[in-house]
């Protein structure tokens, strides 16, 4: 039985356009999140000092 490997499954510039636009949606969706991040609220994000009665 023979296998068969991703180099050469494509062509050369089939590949290469496929890999430019994995990288360009990368890109897009790693701005979108950083650019949501701004929209949380900070209140989840604080280090509250405070502790519970019974652990005190």
């Amino acid at each position: 039985m023979r296998h068969r490997h991703l180099v050469g499954a494509v062509p050369f510039g089939v590949g290469i356009g496929l890999g430019v636009a994995a990288g360009v949606v990368g890109f897009i969706a790693g701005g979108r999140m950083s650019g949501g991040a701004k929209g949380l609220d900070p209140a989840l994000w604080t280090v509250r000092q405070e502790s519970h009665s019974s652990l005190q």
